[in-house]
């Protein structure tokens, strides 16, 4: 199932997009819901980014590519950090490239979406809480993040977070290609097999600090980063999860 959140005209609604046409729901995203009865052309709608979360958590040097190419050492636990919620976009919409930044970066990574409360769970019960998958690009002022040392500031201004376009349930994510393109060329390509951490690990760890709300959003990490520039167009493509593009344009 391939679930959008969406405008058309009438306020932000959730539907389910099949070939080419979106079903509204009737019902919360979270419970109970059906079909609606409404549809609608996907080409004449707005989508909307798929999560509004309380919480965007990312993990951080998750590739076994990235700890090799920078020399770290190999991490013993899940490193996480935290992007503001406000810096999300959907699919289609602008990068802002601050002018308080020379030197700005984008990622590809795969994004768990939380579907029930975690508290505390263990690995073994960690999937039971997911509701699905969708695309992330975690962009990064890294000449800030140089300065500075912490991430929040960096990679938290508004629009630093493209998000979707849908959120995809019932799909294996433990072998997916992962690819980050500038302009149509290829700049960063994995699969999720290369995980350091695996996304059960991954849950049960950020839920043993942090209650997980449903459409918290887990992002797994990225092998590696490239360089953007204003002008420039990015897209995120995850094997059976999707195309998220969008366009870098001045703040």
């Amino acid at each position: 199932m391939r679930i959008v959140r969406y405008d058309a005209g009438q306020g932000p609604r959730y539907g389910e997009l099949v070939d080419g046409t979106v079903h509204a729901w009737d019902g919360d995203l979270f419970g109970p819901r059906r079909r609606s009865g409404q549809v609608h052309e996907a080409a004449k709608i707005r989508l909307l980014a798929p999560a509004v979360p309380s919480k965007f958590i990312l993990a951080s040097l998750n590739y076994e590519e990235v700890v090799t190419q920078l020399g770290y050492p190999r991490p013993k636990s899940p490193i996480l950090f935290l992007k503001a919620p406000s810096a999300i976009v959907p699919d289609g919409g602008e990068i802002r490239y601050p002018a308080a930044s020379k030197y700005v970066t984008f990622e590809p990574e795969l994004v768990v979406v939380i579907g029930r409360q975690a508290r505390r769970v263990s690995r073994e019960k960690a999937m039971e809480h997911v509701l699905g998958y969708t695309c992330t690009n975690d962009v990064s002022a890294r000449d800030i993040q140089e300065a500075e040392v912490q991430y929040t500031r960096c990679k938290s201004f508004d629009t630093f977070g493209p998000l979707g376009p849908a959120i995809v349930t019932d799909i294996d994510p433990t072998d997916l290609a992962v690819s980050g393109y500038l302009n149509g060329d290829r700049k960063i390509a994995t699969r999720t097999r290369n995980f350091i951490f695996d996304i059960p690990t991954l849950i049960s760890f950020a839920s043993d600090c942090m209650t997980l709300e449903p459409g918290d959003l887990i992002s797994t990490g990225a092998s590696g980063v490239a360089e953007m520039k204003v002008g420039d167009t990015v897209t995120i493509e995850i094997e059976n999860v999707g195309r998220l593009a969008n366009r870098v344009a001045p703040w």
